[in-house]
Parts: structure tokens; C-alpha cells; sequence
């Protein structure tokens, strides 16, 4: 698998791996999916077990180890155009 979808609300700013929705191996696939999830209804794991509206989305290049695709809206606190960190080290 080469691609991750993460995705949540915009007000939920702490969910980091959480936030992991699925994976898929090609990248059409992964945009695909990751556009067609904004607005849906999904549950976060865990002690709360919180049903959330997906508000966003993010694909995330496991090679390259850049996010290379966002949907929706911005996550709390951050920008598209820089503030976040999109590419590991």
C-alpha cells in the first residue's frame, strides 16, 4: 500500500493517527475516495468511541512522504498553504 487517507472534522485538532481512515495502493483511487468522503458521517476509536461529520480529508504519499492531495475544509488551526507540515522527514 502506498497511499493513506486520513480525514475528520475541522474543529477536531488532536487526532492525528486516529484520523487514519483507510489506505489504497493506487492514487486515483486514493483522491477518489478521499474526495467522495467529505460529509459523510464516520466514528473515531477509541475510550469515546465519538461519531464525527468528515469534513476533510488528506492523502498522504507513503514514498514520497508528502500529503499530495487535501479535500474539503482546513483542519483547525491550519492552512492549506503552509502552516501544516506536508512533508515528513
Amino acid at each position: 500500500m502506498r497511499y493513506l487517507i486520513f480525514g475528520g472534522t475541522a474543529y477536531y485538532a488532536a487526532g492525528g493517527a486516529r484520523d487514519l481512515i483507510t489506505g489504497a495502493y493506487d492514487l486515483d483511487n486514493a483522491k477518489d475516495y478521499a474526495e467522495s468522503i467529505i460529509g459523510m458521517t464516520g466514528v473515531i476509536e477509541g475510550e469515546d468511541e465519538d461519531t464525527v461529520k468528515i469534513e476533510w480529508s488528506h492523502v498522504l504519499d507513503l514514498e514520497t512522504k508528502s500529503i499530495i492531495a487535501k479535500f474539503g475544509d482546513r483542519p483547525y488551526g491550519r492552512s492549506w498553504d503552509g502552516d501544516m507540515v506536508s512533508t515528513l522527514k
